[in-house]
């Protein structure tokens, strides 16, 4: 850094014109002093105007109607990509669970609620299915349910489901239901208000917009107990902290604020029984499996040639306990065997030739992709309000062999959240590799402006000087830096702003200290000089920075959905103002008639520095490069996943995408670390021409099928 900033001070600063430097430089920053202090001026004085003349809790209450608003559009539009738009979902039943989990019936209902003596309940008697279960949740005196079930079973469908029926009942002094993951909270660390607030944030971000609500909206919804959290996944976090979570959500709950948790059965088990005590008031459903009649009855609805799955349809009603009928007991299976024979030329008759369920659990996860591969994904409708671009057709080996890399990633790091800023963490030595790159780019051209600016005699030894101590010091820098582990923060609050304020006058300080200290290697005169200019430069730099992620890293509206894009497009916009502005504040006075080519090297230098250091898609875009060349990953990454989350590969959860279930980012992992010979081949053609269906001996061009193949179980 000092070597960098040295070179910047030996060439930008001669002893021939340092008062004439110094003068453009006091007047530059003088103005852009003038320019930011104007704007903020002027912001403070628009917030001050419009302040009073709304009332806080009416704002608080638009607040709410427009989450409750943006919560039904977007999981409406899950469930469309998910498939279930068109088709009604498979009809799941549940009922009290008998496991040792719930809490006495007096504490879920309430002793008042309960038979006189001497009759004594022992169990609730409480069952339905999913036209029901929103109703049980609002006769609940506490209005506190946990789902559980088996892998597979239904648990984040029925969370949906059960989010848009409260929706569709909810009053408009009712809380509104938010459906948030449980991935990333520890509860060791973080209360779960605190966590809530944190995540209401992040998915609705224009509840921290200073143009339209307070920027502690979130905090106030969730102190005033306005959101009614549906927490989808306690088994998702690490199991040492699960029953740590569970006690915690006791004590944050009490006795009187709403609650929905799902978990797997067993975990959910484990947890209660290591906490000591199971969630307080919370009556505990358990789905029940899906029956033979019910995955017949989906199988066969809407088919265009029904007459295709008799021989399975008979088969499930003559043999409901068969191995056919105990693969098809979670809603999992049933959509697999679905979507796998959605070929009308396919013939699902190829799935009694298997005799346990492991096999045919392995058969349908491998034909999956081969069948949402080889189907066309409609175009959007409105391409400028949906984001989204015309699909590609994406090769099945190629599409196939990304999701698993991606999948073994994400099983490696002990996640389902699939977040592009998180992409960093997938390339070995990430830190050395941005280094080595910074390096090699501003290198020559450090050496090159400095070569052609010293002269016929000095400048092939400048230049190899200038070079070499640059790529050395600034790929040193940019590595230490190593870019912004997340998005852009949308939520500002005065403790944030106080922090800000801090960071500047840090920067200040850094940028005094090491002008100074330059400054002297070229005398005296040149220490106060070098340090005010410095300082300035490096306060103005941080100011300009954090204003820059403040004023455009939140929407102002909730029509502005929050998506993976979404979020990358945030971050790219702030880091590309980001580096412009650092580079003009950089540029412009280091160069001058006689350093102009100087400053059109140090400003991006220092702009680029700036933007990695302060937003994420600088180094997502050095991970996407490095991830694609070695054939990991596509170039076009968000591309490739908005198709496969139209496809119904992958769920969109907020910012991060997740595979449709943890089951098939497991088998793709592990397809992902299996050898060659052990992976399902594809036909000759099958990523041209329309590939076999799976349990047919031979397609159209007459070449072999997935079925009639060996399959490895996984």
């Amino acid at each position: 850094m000092v070597a960098f900033l040295g070179l910047l001070m030996f060439f930008g600063w001669g002893p021939d014109s340092r008062l004439a430097r110094f003068d453009s430089l006091s007047s530059i920053g003088g103005l852009v002093v003038a320019v930011a202090s104007l704007v903020i001026s002027a912001r403070s004085l628009t917030l001050a105007v419009r302040a009073p003349a709304t009332d806080p809790a009416v704002l608080l209450q638009e607040a709410v109607e427009d989450l409750a608003a943006q919560v039904l559009r977007q999981w409406q539009d899950e469930l469309s990509v998910r498939g279930m738009g068109h088709l009604d979902p498979i009809r799941l039943r549940w009922s009290a669970t008998g496991r040792p989990v719930m809490p006495s019936p007096a504490e879920v209902v309430g002793a008042d609620r309960l038979p006189p003596a001497p009759v004594r309940v022992t169990r609730l008697r409480l069952a339905g299915d999913l036209d029901t279960v929103t109703r049980t949740l609002t006769r609940l005196p506490s209005r506190q349910l946990v789902v559980i079930g088996a892998p597979g079973a239904g648990k984040s469908t029925l969370a949906i489901l059960l989010t848009l029926g409260l929706l569709a009942r909810r009053r408009p002094t009712d809380a509104v239901p938010v459906l948030l993951t449980m991935t990333g909270w520890d509860p060791d660390r973080e209360h779960l208000h605190s966590w809530l607030a944190g995540r209401l944030a992040q998915a609705y971000p224009a509840l921290g917009s200073r143009g339209r609500y307070h920027p502690d909206t979130a905090v106030r919804l969730v102190d005033r107990g306005v959101v009614l959290p549906v927490l989808d996944g306690l088994d998702e976090i690490p199991e040492p902290v699960q029953a740590a979570a569970l006690t915690a959500l006791t004590a944050a709950v009490g006795r009187d604020r709403p609650l929905v948790l799902t978990s797997r059965a067993e975990q959910y088990q484990d947890a209660v029984r290591r906490a000591g005590a199971p969630l307080a008031r919370a009556a505990v459903v358990e789905i029940e499996p899906v029956t033979a009649a019910d995955a017949a009855a989906y199988l066969a609805a809407g088919q265009a040639e029904p007459v295709r799955w008799r021989p399975v349809l008979a088969h499930l009603t003559a043999a409901p306990d068969g191995a056919l009928a105990r693969t098809l007991r979670t809603p999992l299976m049933v959509h697999l065997a679905r979507v796998a024979y959605q070929d009308p030329d396919s013939d699902p008759a190829g799935l009694l030739a298997f005799t346990d369920p492991e096999t045919i659990t392995s058969h349908l996860l491998h034909a999956y992709l081969p069948a949402v591969y080889t189907r066309p994904v409609p175009p959007p409708p409105h391409r400028g309000v949906s984001g989204r671009r015309t699909p590609r057709r994406y090769p099945l080996p190629q599409a196939r062999q990304w999701l698993a890399f991606l999948a073994a990633h994400l099983t490696q790091q002990q996640t389902t959240d699939l977040a592009w800023w998180r992409l960093r963490d997938a390339v070995p030595s990430f830190r050395l590799a941005l280094a080595l790159i910074a390096g090699l780019v501003a290198g020559p051209v450090f050496g090159l402006v400095f070569g052609l600016t010293s002269g016929p005699r000095t400048g092939l030894i400048a230049g190899l000087t200038a070079g070499l101590s640059t790529a050395l010091m600034y790929g040193l820098l940019v590595g230490s830096v190593g870019g912004r582990s997340a998005p852009q923060r949308t939520q500002v609050n005065i403790d944030q702003l106080a922090v800000g304020a801090m960071n500047v006058l840090a920067a200040g300080g850094l940028g005094l200290a090491l002008g100074f200290g330059v400054g002297l290697v070229a005398g005296w005169r040149d220490a106060l000089t070098g340090g005010l200019v410095l300082a300035v430069m490096f306060g103005l730099m941080t100011a300009v920075t954090y204003g820059t992620e403040v004023l455009l890293g939140a929407p102002v509206s909730l029509a502005q959905a929050v998506t993976p894009g979404s979020t990358l497009a945030s971050d790219r916009r702030v880091s590309g103002v980001i580096l412009v502005a650092v580079a003009l504040m950089w540029g412009v006075p280091v160069g001058n008639e006689d350093g102009l080519v100087v400053g059109l090297a140090v400003g991006p230098a220092a702009g680029l520095l700036a933007a990695v250091s302060s937003a994420a898609w600088p180094a997502f875009v050095v991970a996407r490069a490095l991830l694609a060349v070695r054939g990991r990953t596509p170039y076009d990454l968000m591309r490739f996943l908005d198709d496969a989350h139209h496809r119904g590969v992958l769920r969109q959860t907020g910012a991060v995408y997740q595979f449709r279930h943890a089951r098939l980012q497991q088998h793709l992992a592990m397809l992902h670390h299996a050898p060659p010979a052990t992976q399902l081949t594809v036909p000759a053609g099958a990523d041209h021409d329309p590939p076999p269906g799976p349990g047919r001996p031979e397609s159209r061009n007459g070449s072999a099928s997935p079925a009639g193949q060996k399959v490895q179980p996984t």
